[in-house]
């Protein structure tokens, strides 16, 4: 079957898209989710509020993993409050907020197979962190302590967060491409990078 072929109807056509998504997103494959999932939304009826809900609540946790953060009212609009909370939380770096929200709606998550890729977001938010406590120490040769880092962190966990923790931290963001520089161990040292994008956007990591 031949979705582009024009003998089968749009709404048939944006019905494959959405489940060819789904299954794309079962298989983590994001990209090809995104595409078959932005189709759909794009195609969809207007008056099938509730098949757009059904196509959007995959497609928003795409989008964030983009950078791309929804609107409040198109959240409310179509009834998807679960993501209300945690996008703000991403957005301003503030991991405790993260923490919680994906904690409350877990088993939804889990039920509807979007836990490990809401799981994922939990990086963008560290990025976020990080990209904030990057911009109010201002380091003139783009070098900061790891202590600053775990400062920043701390506060925003809510609880103690040791160096150790925090280096590994930094190791697994510099190694996957959310931060770029590397790590000087012996002087408890984050050097960055030279260009003005420390911290890419997420189209453009790893993870």
């Amino acid at each position: 079957m031949c979705i582009r072929d024009r003998a089968y109807s749009m709404a048939v056509q944006v019905m494959f898209r959405y489940f060819m998504g789904r299954m794309a997103l079962y298989y983590m494959d994001e990209e090809q989710a995104s595409d078959a999932l932005e189709f759909a939304a794009k195609h969809c009826n207007k008056k099938a509020i509730g098949n757009k809900m059904l196509i959007m609540r995959y497609l928003i946790p795409l989008k964030l993993r983009k950078g791309i953060y929804p609107l409040e009212e198109l959240l409310e609009k179509y009834k998807l409050i679960e993501y209300i909370e945690i996008s703000k939380a991403i957005r301003t770096g503030n991991v405790l907020k993260f923490n919680q929200e994906l904690e409350y709606y877990e088993q939804q998550y889990v039920a509807r197979g979007l836990y490990l890729v809401i799981d994922k977001l939990r990086y963008m938010t560290y990025r976020n962190l990080f990209k904030k406590a990057l911009m109010m120490v201002n380091p003139p040769n783009k070098q900061m302590l790891i202590e600053s880092f775990r400062r920043a962190l701390e506060l925003s966990c809510g609880e103690e967060v040791d160096a150790l923790e925090t280096e590994s931290l930094l190791a697994h963001m510099i190694d996957n491409k959310h931060l770029l520089g590397y790590i000087i161990h012996e002087k408890g040292l984050v050097v960055m990078t030279k260009s003005k994008e420390i911290f890419p956007s997420f189209t453009n990591t790893r993870s």
